[in-house]
């Protein structure tokens, strides 16, 4: 065994070949000179790649929908949590620590840039956002190693629509055109009921609404501003349908 320790150099390699060539009588090669014009090579091979990569790029296109829409928890079995974030100059994505700012590609596919040095294996990378039948994005495929498929990121519902603290900020009473409705806690998280009906559990979804128990065709989003909420819109595949907060608990 030769520096076996040393594991992110390659002199460990080169003392072995160096060894063996000794031990088998063959005519002793420079294996250190032999390792640098192959990564000399690669890294001119590389620079070509890197200036015909708008080859792959179709033209003309821009992303199915607001940034916004992209930001989200994402996560993965194996290679763990994605965070992609909206930033003031766009999307932005932290892996493990690691943050890469993300620039459009071409239609929902964006790619990365490293932002520290260190980073610079990100470079390039990947991400293309999937969505599910619902029109919402559920997922992303990110190019994780080179020589493995896209691994599949999928959505996660933001942490804070389970946050009893959060959720107690969209408890009240809306006027919707024919009725009352009214959203209270229920059983750890949140209810609603329409008019005198009872009330009937709200989920989180991926994308900020919740669904509604026993209503699989019905949505509900809660309308923010300046920090506050200030209305209810209800998605129906008649319409959509919105009304003011008129009290709160």
């Amino acid at each position: 065994t030769v520096l076996t320790n040393l594991s992110a150099s390659p002199l460990p390699g080169h003392a072995t070949s160096d060894i063996l060539d000794r031990m088998l009588d063959l005519e002793p090669r420079n294996w250190s000179d032999r390792a640098l014009e192959r990564r000399d090579r690669a890294e001119a091979a590389a620079g070509v790649a890197a200036g015909q990569a708008t080859l792959a790029q179709v033209p003309g296109t821009t992303p199915s929908r607001a940034l916004p829409a992209f930001a989200g928890p994402y996560s993965h079995a194996g290679y763990g949590d994605l965070a992609i974030l909206e930033g003031p100059n766009g999307l932005r994505a932290i892996y493990n620590t690691m943050p890469m700012a993300l620039a459009h590609w071409h239609f929902d596919v964006f790619r990365a840039r490293n932002e520290r040095p260190e980073d610079d294996d990100l470079n390039g990378l990947r991400f293309a956002f999937q969505s599910d039948m619902a029109g919402r994005v559920s997922g992303v495929l990110v190019e994780m190693e080179e020589l493995a498929g896209p691994v599949q990121f999928a959505r996660q519902v933001d942490p804070g629509l389970r946050d009893p603290v959060r959720l107690a900020a969209f408890a009240g009473r809306y006027q919707m055109a024919t009725e009352v409705v009214t959203v209270a806690p229920l059983a750890g998280g949140l209810g609603i009921a329409f008019g005198s009906g009872a009330a009937a559990a709200l989920t989180p979804e991926i994308d900020g609404a919740f669904s509604v128990a026993g209503e699989p065709i019905l949505a509900v989003r809660f309308v923010e501003a300046g920090g506050r909420v200030t209305g209810l819109r209800l998605t129906r595949p008649s319409g959509v349908f919105e009304g003011p907060r008129i009290a709160t608990p």
